[in-house]
């Protein structure tokens, strides 16, 4: 397999676990995928890990990154309140 795939299936674990955290009932759960991936910009770019590209690639990256990551959680948020109405009315429904 190659790297760019590993990359690309890596990546795409990612965006699913960053759903999944959504989901749970604390909202700052959220914010663990993001704030590493931030950490990790950061650190690359103090020790010249990116050496390829500029100072604005790496910001347009970290903008996109934390675009992707943030609509993953707020899909989950939906899906969890969404969840849990279907709930409520559920047990309402009971209650008659």
């Amino acid at each position: 397999m190659s790297t760019g795939m590993i990359q690309f299936l890596v990546g795409l674990g990612i965006v699913g676990m960053q759903n999944l955290l959504g989901r749970l009932n604390h909202a700052y759960w959220g914010a663990i995928f993001p704030g590493f991936f931030l950490a990790y910009l950061v650190y690359g770019y103090v020790t010249g890990l990116f050496k390829e590209g500029s100072e604005l690639t790496l910001i347009l990256v970290a903008i996109g990154g934390i675009a992707i990551l943030s609509l993953a959680w707020s899909e989950g948020r939906k899906a969890m309140k969404a969840k849990r109405k279907k709930e409520m009315e559920r047990m309402e429904l009971l209650d008659l």
